[in-house]
């Protein structure tokens, strides 16, 4: 299978001092789609911004499609690894939603037609096609939410990231989102609270806590076992307990 992150040995600390992650190690691969579950600050968002450079900590490796996390690949890392973050607003700042989608293929340096065509595209995969010429401030958070992975999507990722995806969702928007995710076509790295989600989305998951990986394994066999979740603050899925 193609590794598509590699990491090793990565550390983290906060100006601060706060510690975050220590001695991670980890693979990702293609197609595959994982979950980094865990308690309120485990380091689950920290480890995410590592993918695609907005935070930077020390680490024998990161790699990223077999390129080093390094200023020299941070553009063409950035083109291949798009981050959906938890508050839509961080990602959603034009007048329309046509123009937030459209910005970051422009700024590729795409042509007009080539630009039009991705919008239209991602909004269309999302069901938006029909809010293009409305602010984001005027639509519902499961809108924004969308809207935000459509300005991901039309940079054709090959690596998504979604740290909280469905927070604070009503069941109908949540239920599209997971129908959405688990259709779309590549490598897929979600935080979450959401244990009955990661069954239905996730080959695999990586417990995080105290900014370690305390357990990674298939998502059944790691979400069924009590005596893996407990200690960590997580509960068997009611789905699994049935």
């Amino acid at each position: 299978m193609k590794k598509m992150i590699e990491v090793r040995d990565l550390n983290f600390t906060y100006p601060d001092g706060t510690f975050a992650l220590e001695d991670i190690a980890l693979d990702v691969y293609e197609n595959e789609s994982l979950a980094v579950i865990g308690p309120n600050g485990a380091g689950k968002s920290t480890l995410l911004l590592h993918f695609n450079g907005l935070l930077n900590g020390q680490s024998r490796c990161i790699k990223i499609l077999d390129k080093d996390m390094s200023k020299e690949n941070l553009a063409f890392i950035r083109q291949k690894v798009g981050f959906v973050f938890q508050d839509p607003q961080d990602q959603l700042f034009m007048p329309t939603a046509y123009e937030d989608v459209a910005f970051g293929p422009k700024n590729l340096g795409l042509g007009k037609e080539e630009v039009g065509k991705r919008v239209d595209d991602a909004l269309a995969e999302l069901g938006l096609s029909d809010i293009k010429d409305h602010s984001s401030h005027h639509l519902s958070l499961g809108q924004q939410r969308r809207l935000s992975i459509a300005t991901v999507l039309a940079m054709s990722p090959e690596i998504l990231i979604l740290d909280e995806p469905n927070a604070n969702l009503d069941h109908l928007s949540r239920r599209h989102l997971i129908e959405f995710l688990i259709n779309l076509k590549a490598t897929k790295i979600i935080a979450t609270h959401d244990l009955e989600m990661v069954l239905e989305l996730c080959q695999r998951v990586i417990i995080l806590d105290k900014g370690k990986i305390v357990s990674c394994g298939p998502a059944k066999e790691i979400l069924s076992d009590p005596a893996i979740l407990k200690p960590h603050g997580l509960e068997v899925p009611l789905s699994l307990k049935i």
